[in-house]
């Protein structure tokens, strides 16, 4: 299995245009979501903050989850040697099948951990792994993946196993940005959770020992 290197994220993010497009976490801001509450930009705020387990637990859960669905939909970034070819080649798409499914539940449990937060940086990233979808619907529709309200994405398995190869790779192969921006995505939120379960597993003393892991990490998509 190829691993996902941030070489090989930054050259997909860049060639899909997803460094170019969307919103940056300023216009979200702006645009008049809750108030900066709770998680990283709190700690920001205030210039440290203070040890709190029950949120370091929340944030390492969420760091996993996020690490998932970064292996998960790393296995449609590569554009050589990618699942499409294998399955053509083999002409058994069951691989891909399962990689979907997997896909679907990782994409579920992280949108799932950034709901459950307060933080106005998660709520931006759980809103932007909406967009992401919202932006490939059709083609997702086409392969049995659908999403409820609340962005939670619906797997039709019966129509998954049912879809060709080439409506797969239409939906999900690197001529489409999807899995790229779930990708970086997963990426992004990975860090930030991390971030801040270090900063609740202790007090920091300095505004600038948070900002400067983590404010590279904020307006990546604007």
């Amino acid at each position: 299995m190829m691993r996902v290197t941030t070489q090989m994220l930054d050259n997909t993010a860049r060639k899909g245009g997803i460094m170019l497009t969307g919103r940056s976490l300023l216009d979200y801001v702006n645009q008049g979501s809750s108030p900066m509450a709770g998680g990283l930009l709190e700690a920001l705020d205030k210039g440290g903050s203070i040890a709190d387990p029950v949120k370091k637990s929340s944030y390492e859960k969420m760091e996993k989850e996020a690490d998932a669905l970064l292996k998960n939909a790393g296995l449609f970034v590569p554009e050589k040697d990618t699942l499409f070819d294998k399955a053509k080649e083999s002409k058994d798409n069951n691989e891909i099948y399962d990689a979907v499914e997997a896909l679907a539940e990782s994409f579920n449990n992280t949108l799932n951990a950034l709901q459950s937060s307060s933080s106005t940086v998660d709520r931006y990233y759980w809103q932007m792994l909406q967009e992401a979808a919202v932006e490939n619907k059709e083609a997702l529709e086409n392969i049995g993946i659908t999403f409820t309200k609340d962005g939670t994405m619906v797997l039709d398995k019966e129509k998954l196993r049912s879809s060709d190869i080439d409506s797969l790779e239409k939906a999900l192969g690197p001529s489409n940005v999807f899995a790229a921006k779930l990708a970086v995505l997963a990426d992004r939120i990975s860090s930030n959770a991390a971030a801040n379960a270090e900063s609740y597993s202790s007090q920091y003393n300095s505004f600038g020992d948070i900002y400067s892991s983590v404010s590279s990490k904020y307006d990546f998509w604007g």
